[in-house]
């Protein structure tokens, strides 16, 4: 059957745009303020964090809804602005995520201290949170909420649902975190463990089949039911063969070349 050009874009499109599917969440569970643990693994934001530093991972991000304010945000780690000199609140210091408000002259306020990351399950998602210290003419400290969204073709963007919302005198930030990193992992062996797992099953299998096969097949008794004992029993003597001679060898290479320096 042929299939056109337009056709096999059109299934190369379809194709690409197949997403990672996250079934509703039924719990989330803090394990430090970069990681969380879930019913379907675990979620790290560790490898979209910046050193600590003075650069964020996400910033000036637009507020929706909210002309001349932007927000700023670093996962994991903390990180310090560095404001106007004309600004009069420059609270951004050691912290988690900034909020500026650019009227006229830039002021930064803290609405989300590193220490106080929370991660708390909201409508079957984890949701990241944080408390500042201050914001505009708010009585309590403000709050910001990242939703933490499952995405396997973003590397990490940030997006904002609104403009802050005013709850019991605090303001209330909310975003929303797109990212592959925000999916859960279940946590997997490693390459090394699984080698250690195979030759381990193979060394019992080779045992019990051996110790099995000289026993009945062969009538043997004792020792003498271990598979190949007479090599297991010269095998420390051979490892120590190979020691020395591996030492010799490295000792006659460097004595000659020593030797060859001194007559040049």
């Amino acid at each position: 059957m042929w299939v056109s050009e337009s056709s096999w874009i059109s299934i190369c499109i379809v194709y690409i745009h197949v997403p990672i599917v996250v079934r509703t969440l039924s719990q989330c569970i803090k394990e430090n303020d970069c990681k969380c643990s879930t019913d379907e693994g675990t979620i790290d934001l560790s490898k979209l964090s910046l050193p600590s530093s003075s650069a964020p991972r996400f910033k000036d991000v637009a507020i929706k809804g909210a002309e001349g304010m932007t927000v700023s945000w670093n996962p994991c780690n903390k990180w310090t602005k560095s404001s106007s000199p004309s600004s009069q609140y420059k609270d951004c210091k050691n912290i988690a995520v900034c909020c500026t408000v650019a009227p006229t002259s830039p002021e930064d306020f803290d609405i989300g201290e590193q220490e106080t990351a929370e991660f708390n399950l909201t409508a079957g998602k984890c949701v990241l949170s944080f408390t500042g210290k201050f914001f505009l003419v708010t009585k309590a400290s403000p709050k910001t909420f990242i939703t933490l969204q499952c995405d396997s073709a973003e590397e990490g963007r940030l997006e904002s649902v609104g403009p802050p919302k005013k709850v019991d005198d605090s303001a209330h930030f909310s975003f929303i975190l797109h990212s592959k990193y925000a999916c859960p992992r279940k946590s997997g062996l490693s390459t090394g463990s699984v080698l250690i797992i195979i030759f381990g099953s193979l060394l019992l299998v080779y045992i019990v089949a051996g110790v099995l096969f000289n026993k009945f097949h062969r009538g043997a008794s004792g020792k003498e039911v271990i598979p190949n004992v007479n090599f297991w029993m010269d095998f420390p003597l051979l490892v120590k063969d190979g020691v020395e001679f591996s030492y010799q060898f490295c000792k006659k290479t460097c004595g000659r070349k020593r030797s060859s320096y001194e007559e040049i």
